[in-house]
């Protein structure tokens, strides 16, 4: 079992809040690696995303449906 395995194993033990913490904070980790240029090519997507969402242009499919879509439960 490579250390990944042992702390997702462990991670499946806590609760929702505790759960929610440590995806917030490994979240805060990663964006230590995070360049400027990748910060504004991400918010240069994602106004273009909402952009053609409030036009209209894009179907949005809920998170559930899309599950399903996937085959995960």
């Amino acid at each position: 079992m490579t250390a990944v395995d042992s702390l997702i194993a462990q991670a499946q033990q806590l609760s929702p809040d505790e759960l929610e913490l440590l995806v917030l904070r490994l979240q805060d980790r990663l964006d230590e690696f995070a360049s400027p240029d990748m910060e504004a090519a991400w918010a240069d997507e994602i106004e273009r995303r909402v952009q053609a969402m409030d036009r209209s242009e894009v179907e949005l499919i809920p998170w559930g449906q899309m599950r399903q879509q996937l085959g995960q439960p």
